[in-house]
């Protein structure tokens, strides 16, 4: 939904659809921000999370989350590196205006 908007920044998304996909995604290649979308699977996201906290320590995350304010100190526990909160419904030009000013402000890893 957000790639179209995004597009407009000149920023190109990859849209993974599972926790084990995303995390061979971020081992291959380099990456400006991770957003992670927290419905329907939060543990999966917690999982990428985690593991984009570890290997890639300055790439912002950003996660989605299925209501707002969604205010788990989970949140932070597994991703030290989180820049925002979203909530699932945010409009997508703001969604995108919020990801591209994160990732332009992100060092490549």
């Amino acid at each position: 939904m957000w790639s179209a908007h995004l597009l407009g920044y000149g920023i190109s998304t990859e849209v993974i659809g599972t926790g084990w996909s995303a995390i061979c995604c971020l081992a291959a290649s380099s990456k400006h921000l991770v957003a992670i979308d927290l419905y329907p699977n939060p543990s999966a996201g917690f999982a990428v999370a985690d593991y984009a906290a570890y290997r890639l320590p300055k790439v912002p995350i950003m996660f989605i989350a299925p209501q707002m304010p969604w205010a788990d100190p989970a949140l932070l526990l597994n991703a030290p590196n989180i820049c925002a909160v979203l909530g699932r419904y945010t409009p997508p030009e703001d969604a995108a205006a919020m990801i591209a000013r994160h990732a332009a402000s992100a060092e490549l890893c």
